[in-house]
C-alpha cells in the first residue's frame, strides 16, 4: 500500500456532504463516509475516513493498522503510515509490491488527528556558506545559532529584496540543491508564491546534520525505487534500474564502492534512454530516476531522483503527481527528523 489519499466531496441535490477515502496507487479501492460539521472538524473528518477505509481493507486480509501521519495535498490529504517496517532498506524482489510510504524505517509517532502546524524554514547552502544561486555568505551554525542578518529595507520583493528561505515542502521544486542544510529563524514578515519565501529578517538556527550524503543516497534510492513497479510492468525482462536502486543503497551503507555505483547508473540512463526511444515516458522516467539515485554527489542524486520518480507517476494517473510529491516531501522529513510544520 503506499498510500491513503482523503478527499471532501461537497454536497449535491441528492445526497449531502463526503469524505471519501482511496488507495494512492489504486483509486477504485476506495470507502466514502458522510460528513457533518456537528460531528467532524477537518482533519478529524479525514482521518475518520481512514479508518474506515483501513477496517474495510482488513477484511480483505490487509494488515494496515499503525500511526498515519497527514501531509496536505490539493483538495484533501494524503496519508502514510509510519510503523517502522523493513529498516534495512532493501529493494523488494521483482513481481513484489514496491515499499510504500506505510513502511519507512523509523521510530517517531504523531497523533494525525492533532498535528502541530509551526512552520520552520531551511537554507540551502554550499559547503563554504555561499547560496547556489549567488555568493551571499551565510554563516554555517557551530552548535548554537548564529547573529541576526541585517533587515531588508524598503519592499520585500522576491528574487529582488528580501533574504530567501523555503519549506520542506519548497526544497522538493528548489532547481539547485547543495551539501549543506541550515534552519533558519525568520521575523514575522514574509513573503511567499508558493515556490519560496522571502522574509526581512533571518538568522542561522543549527545545522541540519541529518542532510548527509548517506541520507540523501536513501531518500533517492526510496524515490525511485517506489516507481520502480512501472518499469518492470513493462520491462520484465531488465533488471538495470533495479540494480541501479540496489548499487545507491549499497554505495550510502559503505558496502560496495565508487567505481560500481557509477557502472550501475550508467546501464540505469541507458535503460531510460532505451525506454524514451521506444515512447514508453513513464517507463523512461523510472529508469532515469533509478540513474539518478546512484550520481555521484548525493544531493543531486536525491533531487533528481525525486523529480524523475514524480515525472513517471504523472504520466499514469492525473492525480499521480500531488500523490508522490507528498509521499517524497513526508519521507525527506523522516530523514531530516522534521515533523512538527506538517499541516
Amino acid at each position: 500500500m503506499y498510500a491513503i489519499v482523503t478527499k471532501y466531496l461537497g454536497p449535491t441535490n441528492r445526497r449531502g456532504a463526503r469524505i471519501k477515502a482511496y488507495a494512492g496507487d489504486d483509486p477504485s479501492q476506495s470507502v466514502t463516509i458522510g460528513y457533518s460539521n456537528d460531528v467532524n472538524v477537518g482533519l478529524d473528518a479525514h482521518f475518520r475516513a481512514v479508518r474506515a477505509f483501513i477496517e474495510k481493507r482488513d477484511s480483505y486480509g490487509d494488515t494496515l493498522d499503525g500511526s498515519w501521519i497527514p501531509g496536505q495535498i490539493k483538495g484533501g490529504y494524503c496519508w502514510v503510515r509510519n510503523d517502522g517496517q523493513n529498516p534495512k532498506h532493501e529493494t523488494p524482489k521483482p513481481g513484489e509490491s514496491p515499499r510504500g510510504p506505510g513502511t519507512f524505517p523509523g521510530d517517531r509517532d504523531m497523533d494525525p488527528k492533532s498535528p502541530e502546524v509551526t512552520e520552520r524554514y531551511f537554507k540551502l547552502l554550499n559547503a563554504d556558506g555561499t547560496s547556489p544561486q549567488i555568493s551571499f555568505h551565510w554563516e554555517i551554525p557551530n552548535g548554537k545559532p548564529g547573529d541576526w542578518l541585517p533587515p531588508i529595507q524598503g519592499d520585500l520583493v522576491l528574487c529582488e529584496n528580501a533574504y530567501h528561505v523555503m519549506t520542506i515542502r519548497q526544497l522538493l521544486s528548489w532547481p539547485e540543491w547543495a551539501s549543506v542544510l541550515i534552519e533558519v529563524e525568520v521575523g514575522t514578515e514574509t513573503i511567499t508564491d508558493g515556490e519560496k519565501t522571502g522574509v526581512r529578517r533571518a538568522r542561522p538556527l543549527r545545522l541540519v546534520e541529518q542532510w548527509n550524503d548517506t541520507n540523501l543516497r536513501l531518500f533517492a534510492a526510496d524515490c525511485a525505487e517506489r516507481v520502480l513497479h512501472v518499469y518492470e510492468q513493462e520491462n520484465p525482462n531488465d533488471d538495470r534500474p533495479r540494480k541501479a536502486i540496489e548499487a545507491a543503497r549499497d554505495f550510502a551503507l559503505g558496502k560496495i564502492g565508487m567505481d560500481a555505483l557509477v557502472t550501475a547508473a550508467r546501464g540505469a540512463r541507458a535503460a531510460g534512454a532505451d525506454a524514451e526511444v521506444a515512447a514508453t515516458v513513464a517507463a523512461g522516467a523510472v529508469a532515469l530516476a533509478a540513474g539518478d539515485a546512484a550520481r555521484i554527489d548525493a544531493w543531486d542524486a536525491a533531487r533528481d531522483a525525486a523529480r524523475n520518480a514524480t515525472r513517471a507517476v504523472d504520466a499514469t494517473r492525473a492525480d499521480a503527481w500531488s500523490v508522490e510529491r507528498c509521499w517524497q516531501e513526508l519521507r525527506l522529513r523522516h530523514s531530516l527528523g522534521i515533523w512538527k510544520d506538517i499541516p
